[in-house]
């Protein structure tokens, strides 16, 4: 079996080439199955295929990545469809509304609404209009992942709204996330009515949908490529095809880039390059940059979850990338966040937080034993999910 650091320095060294039609150099062998396997792990068969590395990658791998960008291109179909058709029922019902990510993102990059692949519907709403946007999406047959499946005039789902910044439905064609912040820190990017006034609007099949202004999408790519520690090279793509973009660097000599904007694009910068335009007060800010590159690349090769994951890993993680993103001020909200995580309040019917909190407590701290114990007699997983995507 290949060395998964030799895969994944070969994975980027093809998408590099890719974003810039250019030759992969070589690097050490890697064999077709650990080749195909880093490759869908960071998702970047679409990236790979069609571009000119194409011809680099023996027969097999070619063959099992189109079979697999085949299958993705049906579902993105579908995505696609069904995105128009939520938009619809959304603007019919007067409830402003961004389609972000997924295939809007793919087409304001790229032009082609498969260029991402498929995944989940994401769109994002005014935190005020969260219960009515619930409301029409569960009248539409979308019921809430139970992970997070908390009930509308409970403290459990106001906690959620207020600590948090999404939601994730499942229905019949799919899965959906309702965002009514771009991310979980209440100050590290702009709100609801900041970016709506910079929205743009995209074609998806014949519908018109809006999405984020080509700025905010790039603040937006930067920080969900940071939360997840940079080790997803598919996040690493949309930063490096966003800041292709002129749009995007219009306010140059006007502004700054944000810590974590900085961050991932010089993660980009050093695992797959960033775009010729990229003018040089932005690369000057990101030389500027204080964080550990090595690392994240580092990260890039490494398991998706720990084998014997520490109890309260999770909470570390989301406690960094809170401070992390809206700094200081945003400490309580990183603390609340932290102490009372979504899974804790699912299934809490209590209307107050005088009884709902002392419940979930209590739940918490049997949660962390039994996860304490697994964890001390080595048990894998002990109950973890893999890292986010």
């Amino acid at each position: 079996m290949t060395d998964a650091r030799i895969a994944v320095d070969r994975v980027r060294s093809l998408v590099r080439a890719a974003l810039v039609d250019g030759r992969a150099p070589e690097v050490a062998p890697v064999s077709d199955e650990d080749l195909v396997s880093a490759i869908l792990r960071h998702r970047v068969a679409e990236v790979v295929l069609g571009a000119a590395v194409e011809g680099e990658l023996a027969t097999p791998v070619r063959q099992a990545l189109r079979a697999v960008a085949l299958a993705a291109r049906r579902d993105a179909t579908v995505q696609v469809l069904e995105t128009g058709r939520i938009s619809r029922l959304l603007t019919d019902a007067g409830l402003a509304h961004l389609c972000i990510k997924g295939p809007a993102l793919a087409v304001q990059t790229t032009g082609s609404t498969s260029a991402r692949g498929a995944g989940d519907i994401d769109l994002l709403v005014a935190p005020e209009a969260v219960p009515e946007a619930h409301r029409l999406l569960v009248g539409d047959g979308w019921v809430l992942q139970p992970a997070n499946a908390v009930s509308p005039g409970t403290w459990a789902w106001r906690h959620v709204l207020r600590a948090f910044n999404e939601l994730s439905y499942r229905g019949p064609r799919g899965a959906l996330d309702l965002h009514w912040r771009l991310d979980p820190s209440p100050h590290g990017l702009p709100g609801f009515e900041e970016v709506w006034g910079r929205r743009v609007t995209v074609d998806l099949s014949g519908v018109g949908v809006a999405t984020l202004g080509p700025q905010d999408a790039l603040a937006h790519s930067c920080f969900n490529a940071a939360k997840d520690g940079h080790r997803w090279l598919r996040s690493l793509v949309d930063v490096h095809r966003l800041a292709a973009l002129p749009a995007v660097w219009d306010r140059v000599g006007s502004g700054s880039l944000s810590r974590l904007e900085r961050s991932s694009l010089a993660v980009t910068r050093a695992a797959i390059g960033l775009p010729a335009g990229v003018p040089t007060p932005m690369l000057r800010q990101i030389d500027s940059a204080a964080m550990d590159v090595a690392g994240a690349l580092r990260r890039q090769a490494e398991p998706t979850a720990a084998p014997f994951p520490f109890p309260g890993a999770e909470s570390t993680r989301l406690m960094r990338h809170l401070l992390r993103a809206g700094g200081p001020r945003d400490l309580g909200h990183a603390l609340l966040a932290t102490a009372l995580p979504v899974l804790t309040v699912v299934g809490i019917e209590d209307r107050t937080a005088w009884t709902g909190v002392p419940r979930v407590m209590v739940g918490r701290a049997r949660r962390g034993g039994r996860r304490t114990v697994a964890w001390t007699r080595r048990v894998p997983g002990a109950g973890v999910a893999e890292l986010r995507r």
